[in-house]
């Protein structure tokens, strides 16, 4: 993404881009992968643009403001840098997320994102995404599918799966025809935003060329 991270020891410049990292493991009789997706950032952009909307507060260690001090207010937070999560281990993870998504590719540092790509969460830069799969068979000594049977064993062992609360959502959804429960705030925005796009509609294709 474009550069919303400041690095740790004191930087307030923004280098870093929040810098998804995911991992997904198969699992055995029809249940769904086991999927790991976060931002190498202490938070999600969306999850403060949310708060901002909302009025809200964040964790201080989430972001600093236009002067480099830590701020629990979420619309100063935009303003200023988002912070990585863990300290300079978590610097560490997002440099990695960097090379690999940007330097390795040869697509966009988010650093280099224009202004206009900034405003725009990232906009039309050049963005890298990096793959790696990994064959199972091929991996493991004990075979396919001792491979998944000893992964089960770790999953049972933990108090919650990651990815469980979004696949209960997921079913939650369906089972109530595909709907989902939103804030008043997000409803408010959403309709202001369908208003403006009939508004526009409402004007002569002719007229919005000149505009």
């Amino acid at each position: 993404s474009a550069a919303f991270v400041a690095p740790e020891n004191g930087g307030t410049k923004r280098i870093f881009g929040t810098n998804p990292f995911c991992f997904a493991w198969p699992r055995p009789d029809g249940k769904l992968p086991m999927v790991v997706d976060f931002a190498t950032a202490a938070s999600s952009r969306g999850e403060i643009v949310k708060r901002a909307s909302n009025g809200t507060p964040i964790p201080s260690e989430w972001a600093v403001d236009a002067n480099g001090m830590p701020t629990t207010d979420a619309s100063k937070a935009l303003e200023g840098a988002q912070l990585c999560f863990g300290g300079h281990k978590g610097q560490c993870l997002s440099l990695v997320v960097e090379l690999m998504g940007s330097c390795l590719l040869g697509t966009a540092l988010g650093m280099d994102a224009s202004d206009a790509d900034q405003q725009k969460e990232a906009g039309h830069m050049k963005r890298g995404l990096l793959i790696v799969a990994f064959d199972i068979d091929k991996c493991a000594e004990n075979g396919h599918a001792q491979a998944l049977a000893d992964a089960e064993r770790l999953f049972d062992a933990m108090p919650r799966v990651p990815g469980d609360a979004r696949t209960h959502a997921r079913a939650k959804a369906e089972e109530n025809d595909g709907m989902i429960s939103i804030d008043a705030n997000l409803l408010a925005k959403i309709k202001e935003l369908t208003k403006a796009d009939e508004d526009d509609a409402d004007v002569p294709a002719a007229k919005r060329a000149r505009q």
